[in-house]
């Protein structure tokens, strides 16, 4: 990420993400064209508390599918 601009989290629909370049990525370990996986920090210029922010809805989110798969 090109300027020092902080991040702003929120959710949208239910969804926690940002607005990047006029898309709103609800995936951060993934580029914007969803093809590739990216640090968060270098490419949209997370910090390390925003990330884990992520990553407990995605821990949590693996959880439930477990539960209805194991059911």
């Amino acid at each position: 990420m090109e300027n020092n601009k902080k991040v702003k989290l929120e959710y949208i629909d239910g969804k926690l993400g940002f607005d990047f370049q006029d898309f709103f990525i609800t995936n951060p370990f993934v580029s914007c064209c969803m093809r590739w996986e990216v640090d968060p920090i270098k490419e949209y210029g997370l910090t390390k508390e925003q990330i884990k922010k992520f990553k407990k809805i995605f821990t949590n989110r693996n959880r439930k599918k477990g539960e209805k798969n194991g059911q």
